[in-house]
């Protein structure tokens, strides 16, 4: 009770590990969307499914949550990649580097992005705690930082022209940041 998250970690770590060394040993490309697919999802999994196993007083079903982090993070990709190609038009170009400002501005647009998720997935929901919030923010920032860390796997993958050891690299380096960015802010907010 209350370590489902580590048990989410645990097996989802063996089968990360797993199936990259079979995807390496084999040579099977058709492993690699499996390998990233866990690897960005890993992280954000256990981080949303911690803040369930200690929702104490927060009356949201497992249902809501899921759909949260699905349907939440999805909106908030789509909405931060419109507008952030409206505002910024070299964000949509991974070889440019942002400036300060530019960077700001998509931190900026990201979070209104998420936030807007969230108020739209709770709209109808019966608040009771401010627990609810932060689940539910959480649940939004999470689904969002898994679908960004596999698009930023999948660009770094074509830039590296095919090397999965790159795109491996920054699916491990994303995870490891993933549980101080994204579900932490959109929580917050």
């Amino acid at each position: 009770r209350g370590r489902g998250w580590l048990r989410t970690l645990l097996i989802g770590l063996g089968l990360f590990v797993a199936t990259t060394i079979v995807m390496l040993l084999t040579r099977n490309p058709n492993l690699y969307p499996t390998v990233i697919l866990i690897g960005n999802f890993l992280v954000p999994v256990v981080f949303v499914t911690f803040l369930y196993d200690h929702q104490h007083i927060s009356s949201l079903p497992l249902a809501t949550v899921a759909t949260s982090f699905c349907i939440g993070g999805i909106l908030g990709v789509l909405g931060a990649s419109v507008l952030e190609s409206l505002a910024l038009p070299i964000a949509g170009n991974p070889t440019h580097g942002l400036s300060l400002s530019g960077a700001l501005a998509v931190g900026l647009i990201e979070e209104g992005c998420k936030i807007a998720a969230v108020a739209f997935l709770a709209r109808r929901m019966p608040h009771t705690s401010p627990m609810d919030g932060l689940l539910l923010g959480g649940a939004v920032g999470m689904g969002f930082a898994a679908l960004e860390s596999t698009g930023y796997a999948f660009t770094t993958f074509l830039l590296s022209h095919g090397s999965v050891g790159a795109s491996l690299a920054a699916t491990v380096i994303r995870g490891l940041f993933a549980p101080f960015g994204h579900g932490v802010w959109t929580g917050i907010l």
